[in-house]
């Protein structure tokens, strides 16, 4: 299965209009080329075998968020919708595959190491336990018509890539495939028995990448799609709610 964003609204469209409305919607509501503007991430990985010396300083910027298209609802880019109990009817959107890039900078002292591009890629949890990644967008039909009232964004995995990938840096520090576990925690040493000083940095980088860009994620998404379907929404009362016969409440 793939990773979902669920849309549940709290009007039952009828059979005649729903395939028009839901194309109103949700039709090409974020292009696949678009790119939403994604926050600079800086950070730093201290180096384990002398955690007062220099740090290794990371700066990701220019990031795009890239959704997976939805340049036309139908089951493919959208899913089966329907209704719910509570009076909502529920969508689904898939997003496996949407990624976010980065301009990236490795920095160590007062140079800049190495220049590189970062790819981050929304992965469901389904391999693990069943949990797809989606959001939810709540809507209400108010007196003026279609009021949304929260959107929310639950987990999903990251893969990272590093393009070149970091063991490919010319930076002489990383070339030194000498194992570093006796500076690591019984932890640490425990998981990476012959881990050097790359794949620490790196191991370091991917988490940092699912605890803060995946959270900035999110946060772009939450709003994205609010802003976009409570727009929508908005003309989708303008043009059908003086049309009963095209949104009706449950009885």
């Amino acid at each position: 299965m793939k990773g979902v964003i669920c849309l549940m609204f709290a009007v039952i469209l009828s059979t005649a209009s729903q395939s028009n409305l839901l194309e109103t919607l949700f039709g090409n509501l974020v292009a696949e080329d678009e790119g939403l503007k994604m926050p600079v991430v800086y950070f730093a990985v201290y180096d384990p075998r002398n955690l007062n010396g220099t740090q290794f300083r990371f700066n990701l910027t220019n990031g795009k968020l890239h959704m997976r298209s939805t340049e036309k609802y139908n089951t493919e880019s959208v899913g089966k919708c329907g209704p719910q109990d509570g009076g909502f009817m529920s969508c689904h959107i898939p997003i496996d595959g949407s990624f976010a890039t980065y301009e990236s900078f490795l920095y160590y002292g007062n140079k800049t190491i190495q220049t590189f591009t970062t790819n981050v890629t929304v992965e469901s949890h389904f391999k693990q336990w069943y949990n797809p990644a989606d959001i939810s967008a709540y809507m209400r039909q108010g007196s003026s018509g279609l009021n949304l009232t929260k959107v929310t964004v639950t987990d999903f995995k990251l893969e990272t890539t590093a393009s070149p990938p970091f063991k490919e840096f010319n930076f002489s520090v990383f070339l030194n495939d000498t194992p570093i576990s006796q500076y690591l925690t019984p932890a640490y040493r425990l998981n990476w028995k012959n881990i050097t000083i790359v794949d620490y940095v790196w191991h370091n980088f991917t988490e940092r990448m699912y605890r803060t860009v995946k959270q900035d994620m999110k946060k772009v998404m939450e709003q994205q799609f609010s802003e976009r379907i409570r727009n929508r929404s908005t003309s989708v009362s303008t043009a059908h709610g003086r049309k009963r016969r095209s949104i009706k409440t449950r009885e």
